[in-house]
């Protein structure tokens, strides 16, 4: 366990110093419901997304997350990310992880569950190919 740690943070190392984390991350499954992570040159955009359409009694469509899109800005810490949301006191914090060329961001849940299995989860955060280098 400890050498695919020192695997993981070597490699985002190297990914912080040159900005190889900017893109657009989303989960890397087929997913109905999640979220959307973009950042770019110190800047993050935080949205969410479903296929779930919510109507008011009057037949209007709602927005089911309507506190998104949350804007403000980021900073890489070694393997960690720190989301600092504009209008909120709280900063959230994601662990960058690679594998191979593939870079992901984990919550909690999703770094608990690599360090109990050493695997991924299905779902984690991950940077759209299209961003990637």
């Amino acid at each position: 366990m400890r050498f695919r740690i020192t695997v993981c943070l070597t490699g985002v190392a190297l990914l912080a110093g040159c900005k190889a984390i900017d893109g657009t991350y989303y989960p890397g499954c087929v997913a109905f419901e999640g979220d959307k992570v973009v950042l770019r040159d110190g800047s993050v955009e935080w949205d969410r997304f479903t296929d779930q359409v919510i109507v008011d009694v009057d037949g209007n469509v709602m927005d089911p997350f309507p506190e998104y899109p949350k804007m403000g800005s980021y900073a890489v810490d070694g393997d960690l990310l720190h989301l600092t949301i504009q209008g909120e006191d709280a900063v959230n914090t994601l662990h960058i992880h690679t594998q191979g060329e593939r870079i992901m961001l984990l919550n909690d849940a999703d770094l608990a569950t690599w360090e109990s299995t050493g695997r991924y989860g299905d779902c984690v955060l991950t940077l759209a190919p299209e961003d990637g280098a």
